[in-house]
């Protein structure tokens, strides 16, 4: 898909794929890739890669999702062995203020990857009031190339929770302020051989401080 409409590519309360999908999105308006319009009360609001599905979508003006009219909104899955890759010019959110997955699950041995390449600094590149998992073999990289003060990856609730058993990779860079932001107390479960935190305002410095 690569012409540039005024409109998304879906108005929705559910996003399924299976098999290979390559999705090129540039708006002509200012809408963003995906709208869920329903409150999370009334609807099930997901996006979803199956076991073994091979997802790519670019987005080369605004966001991916722009959220509901309320509330966490969208859970967003990785099924096994599936991959979603998430080329987008701005964060995924469209609302700085309302718009968070409600959580975010990577199976076993799945792929979720968001790339950031410009950034109005209004919000995190992702945001998360739940919890997000990332289970044994899976990868996680969520990376802001342009900085921004909120982070790469924002968790926006109390309660919230990361959850990481034994990854192939879990990588969050931003350049240029916080990598993980949290607004209120969140958990941090980590289950890997090594972890490594540098705290060089760079991407993937060759050396840093490890704490």
């Amino acid at each position: 898909y690569s012409a540039s409409p005024v409109e998304e590519i879906a108005e929705v309360s559910r996003v399924t794929f299976r098999n290979k999908v390559e999705i090129r999105f540039k708006p002509a308006g200012s809408s963003p890739g995906f709208w869920y319009p329903y409150a999370a009360t009334t609807y099930s609001n997901t996006f979803t890669v199956e076991p073994g599905a091979d997802v790519t979508i670019y987005v080369e003006r605004n966001s991916v999702y722009p959220g509901l009219y309320d509330g966490p909104n969208v859970n967003l899955a990785v099924g096994a062995g599936g991959s979603l890759v998430i080329h987008t010019y701005d964060t995924l959110h469209r609302d700085a203020i309302t718009d968070d997955f409600s959580s975010v699950t990577i199976q076993e041995n799945g792929t979720l990857e968001v790339m950031q390449s410009a950034n109005t600094n209004t919000t995190a590149t992702m945001r998360i009031s739940g919890s997000l998992n990332v289970s044994p073999g899976a990868r996680f990289v969520v990376r802001n190339a342009s900085g921004s003060t909120y982070g790469a990856l924002h968790m926006t609730s109390s309660g919230a929770s990361i959850n990481v058993a034994n990854p192939a990779l879990f990588d969050v860079m931003n350049n240029g302020g916080y990598a993980i932001n949290t607004t209120a107390s969140t958990s941090l479960s980590v289950d890997a051989d090594v972890v490594n935190l540098w705290n060089a305002n760079a991407p993937d410095p060759d050396t840093g401080d490890i704490s």
